[in-house]
């Protein structure tokens, strides 16, 4: 698990540019795109309590809340996402710059090699066949996710 979380913020090192705050883009959209189901169920379930009570100003008011809280998350929720796709092109785009940066530095007479093209053709390979930093960004997303879910879900089980 520490290997885990030590490759993560390596990961997030080396693509945040520019102070983009990644990890907080990651974390803040899955756990309200997560959290947007329970509020679902949570809101529907004392609209029909209070719609069996007849108390219909209270009613009209959490209808009222609901929406209100269902819009601005999906808002942020999406916001997060968009910001999460653009550090994935961004990203992308600084990683191949590093990578001729050092191509021009390399001795290319030991490039040449059978072996280093080899190991350079695998690296390359291995890259393109995982999605690279999109695939990735993508990875961490479902894993924050789920993790939010599991959180939530349970936390719903323990108010009923």
């Amino acid at each position: 698990m520490k290997k885990l979380i030590t490759t993560i913020k390596q990961f997030i090192h080396l693509i945040e540019a520019k102070k983009e705050h990644v990890l907080t883009n990651l974390i803040v959209g899955s756990g309200i795109e997560a959290c947007i189901p329970y509020i679902n169920l949570y809101f529907s379930a004392q609209i029909i309590n209070l719609i069996v009570r007849k108390d219909y100003g209270k009613c009209k008011f959490n209808i009222l809340i609901f929406l209100s809280l269902i819009a601005v998350f999906e808002i942020i929720q999406k916001a997060c996402k968009q910001k999460v796709n653009q550090i994935k092109e961004v990203s992308t785009q600084n990683i191949n710059e590093k990578v001729m940066k050092k191509a021009y530095v390399y001795d290319f007479e030991k490039l040449e090699t059978n072996n280093a093209i080899d190991i350079l053709r695998r690296a390359k390979g291995t890259l393109e066949g995982i999605g690279g930093v999109p695939a990735a960004l993508d990875s961490l997303y479902r894993m924050f996710l789920t993790f939010f879910t599991i959180l939530f879900s349970s936390f719903f089980i323990v108010i009923l």
